[in-house]
């Protein structure tokens, strides 16, 4: 199935997405080759933060939100038929309703076939205005662990994540 290696490792990307009523920021970065169950994982300095455009959002902590991403991820992997890769998500920001998971989605796997200088698989984006912007990531800083061995603690309006959420378990 993966038939090239590994893609988007020195780059950055940033979706912004806007329907009507609600808005997203995403912006990730694809790791090494993924060698296990945690498909997507938060930046030690991530930011997270999303406001519930309903009642249900409301209770969704950012462990519900990487969902998406790692829907989305997968989803372009396979589509791109593409190496599984680690993603890191560096901010997951905006106002979303319940029902805007698949937009989270959408835009990940948008991101993830833009880093790898593809065309995106079919997505369905409904009314939702979308700006994609790929950079440069500039060098890692001083971190000596490996981006799988540790459990990220991205800024959440105080509140610590939860150990990152793994595709066995999704």
């Amino acid at each position: 199935m993966n038939n090239q290696s590994l893609v988007g490792k020195n780059k950055h990307c940033v979706v912004e997405a806007a329907s009507a009523h609600n808005s997203l920021r995403l912006a990730l970065s694809l790791a090494g080759e993924l060698t296990s169950n945690r498909v997507a994982r938060f930046a030690d300095d991530a930011v997270v933060s999303v406001q519930g455009a309903d009642e249900l959002a409301s209770t969704y902590r950012p462990y519900n939100w990487i969902v998406g991403v790692m829907s989305g991820a997968l989803y372009a992997f396979r589509a791109l038929l593409m190496t599984r890769q680690q993603v890191v998500v560096t901010e997951l920001s905006g106002h979303l309703g319940s029902l805007d998971m698949d937009a989270i989605a959408n835009c990940a796997a948008l991101a993830v076939a833009k880093l790898a200088d593809r065309d995106p698989p079919a997505l369905e984006l409904g009314t939702w205005q979308v700006n994609v912007q790929v950079t440069e990531r500039p060098p890692a800083t001083s971190s000596k662990r490996s981006q799988d061995d540790h459990v990220a603690s991205p800024r959440v309006e105080g509140v610590p994540l939860p150990p990152p959420i793994s595709a066995a378990s999704a």
